[in-house]
């Protein structure tokens, strides 16, 4: 089955931000029944967005996985234009776009 055939049993919708607001968040549900199967939201612990299963829907096949792979690929790209990071060995500098007007971008740095 390919992740194309997938998408005709499951989907993936907004969810709304985070409690913080700086993230969004997405429901993974089966189409035919209208069970959530999961939520793909952002985890710190590892710098991206993730797949969080719901209880008792641990069975997924790999074409699932890879629909759901796809997602978080792309969010991930987009979270990581967001802010860059360099390391120089002793210090972390965060490159951040910060947005002056409707015309005009800067990156600004803050070292850790």
């Amino acid at each position: 089955m390919s992740t194309k055939s997938v998408q005709k049993y499951i989907e993936i919708v907004p969810a709304g931000n985070s409690p913080s607001g700086i993230t969004r968040r997405w429901k993974v549900i089966q189409k035919r029944e209208g069970i959530t199967v999961g939520t793909i939201k952002w985890y710190g612990g590892f710098r991206k967005y993730c797949f969080f299963p719901a209880e008792d829907t641990m069975l997924y096949d790999s074409d699932f996985l890879k629909l759901v792979a796809e997602k978080l690929e792309k969010e991930n790209k987009h979270q990581r234009g967001k802010a860059h990071y360099s390391w120089d060995g002793k210090t972390i500098t965060y490159l951040t776009r910060v947005q002056l007007g409707p015309r005009k971008t800067i990156l600004a740095s803050r070292g850790i």
